[in-house]
């Protein structure tokens, strides 16, 4: 697992992550609280960020294990979402069928 989490409200991740920096970003979700929840989820997204970006495909089974099965894989695949939020980056996530497998693979394209 990488341990270059972010450290500090102030610290820039990724692009638009604290577009604002007197107020970072929040998540979405009807039981959201900021006080309980934006350290955890930003800490997901920054993991789940930091493997994407070598623009390779991924398995959400491949995300699971280089973030060494800390996250379910609903967690990851909502990560993955995120990232797809203007908010959050605004990258473009890819995905295609692995016909052998029966899943799903996931890319950051070079241009994003």
């Amino acid at each position: 697992m990488r341990n270059d989490y972010p450290r500090g409200p102030r610290q820039k991740v990724l692009p638009s992550l604290y577009e604002n920096e007197q107020k970072p970003q929040d998540f979405e979700g009807q039981t959201y609280t900021r006080a309980n929840d934006h350290s955890r989820l930003t800490r997901q997204l920054y993991a789940i960020y930091q493997i994407m970006r070598d623009h390779h495909w991924h398995t959400l089974f491949d995300l699971d294990r280089e973030t060494q099965h800390q996250y379910a894989l609903t967690i990851i695949s909502a990560r993955l979402r995120d990232l797809r939020k203007p908010k959050w980056g605004g990258y473009t996530v890819l995905r295609r069928r692995v016909q052998s497998a029966g899943t799903w693979e996931y890319q950051i394209p070079h241009a994003s």
